[in-house]
């Protein structure tokens, strides 16, 4: 892929906390979050650096298409789901998670998930904005269509990048705070996951964050604090790294018209003293195809958190 001085940044975004990248395909857009910005972002890929940026009412950190409704998005945030409309910009709280355990409401935040081929909504969750207030105390959930939330897996620390093998038998699941990609058995039907095995643990003093996992089942895992996303076989072997010139790197995904490309977020974390291409996001060819990313299927009839409440 050439030097580290050789990849350049493909938007000057300046993201503090630049997280969850989706290529929408019906659009052609990439659309991505700033955590700690409390925004989101959407550019035209074939567009040069022209971006637009919306402001959000809370920390909301990851993002996917919902099946048959092109002009919305669901939201991981700070309280659990919510709906983000492109059409009148409007934000929509859909599910609060800790409705029922406020202590743990006001310490948690959802962080990274995925869309699994059934179209259920995957996403972790980690205390405060970085995860260093406890650890151990975080949940894997899962929301189904109708809305019913299922806490898959208990004991999680930092919750990070999440996907499937080609085949949808086994998931990928990164906790930071283990310096840890671990695998499970998953059964597609059910929706369930057993057999929990370390498929990749990083040696050095970063660790892992997002991912993405290509047509032929490799695993693309962003280094946080590590300057590079590493391409790994799922074998759990690393076949290649790509250097960055950013420290935080935070999450990749495959886009463009024929799903060969490879964006990624980063995150400068401190606003006033922004460092080099920090907080950018990077666009790369990289040799192989990804696959589009699952929608959530949401139940016909089902309505936002304000409207459940107002009826």
């Amino acid at each position: 892929m050439g030097s580290i001085d050789e990849i350049k940044p493909w938007i000057t975004a300046g993201n503090i906390l630049g997280e969850g990248p989706i290529y929408l395909e019906d659009s052609k857009e990439l659309c991505w979050i700033d955590i700690a910005g409390k925004s989101i972002s959407r550019s035209r890929i074939d567009a040069k650096g022209g971006r637009e940026v919306y402001p959000l009412p809370v920390i909301s950190t990851v993002l996917a298409e919902i099946e048959g409704r092109p002009d919305e998005l669901i939201l991981g945030t700070e309280n659990g789901f919510a709906l983000w409309n492109w059409k009148d910009k409007s934000f929509r709280p859909l599910v609060d998670i800790w409705k029922n355990d406020p202590v743990m409401g006001k310490k948690s935040r959802l962080n990274d998930g995925n869309i699994d081929c059934r179209g259920r909504f995957w996403a972790g969750s980690m205390i405060g904005m970085f995860g260093a207030d406890e650890t151990g105390n975080s949940s894997l959930y899962r929301l189904d269509s109708d809305l019913s939330v299922h806490t898959m897996l208990d004991g999680i620390s930092i919750a990070n990048g999440l996907g499937w093998n080609s085949d949808n038998t086994v998931m990928y699941f990164a906790d930071s705070h283990d310096r840890t990609v671990w695998a499970f058995d998953f059964d597609a039907e059910s929706g369930s996951i057993s057999n929990k095995r370390a498929f990749y643990i990083h040696d050095g003093e970063a660790v892992p964050d997002g991912l993405a996992v290509d047509a032929d089942g490799n695993v693309w895992l962003a280094l946080w604090e590590g300057y590079a996303v590493l391409q790994i076989s799922p074998e759990g072997e690393v076949i290649r790294k790509i250097d960055l010139p950013v420290s935080r790197v935070t999450c990749p995904c495959f886009g463009g018209p024929d799903f060969d490309e490879l964006f990624i977020t980063s995150a400068m974390l401190d606003p006033e003293r922004p460092v080099g291409v920090e907080g950018c996001v990077f666009r790369l060819k990289v040799g192989v195809r990804g696959r589009p990313r699952n929608r959530f299927v949401m139940g016909k009839g089902v309505t936002a958190q304000d409207e459940r409440d107002s009826s």
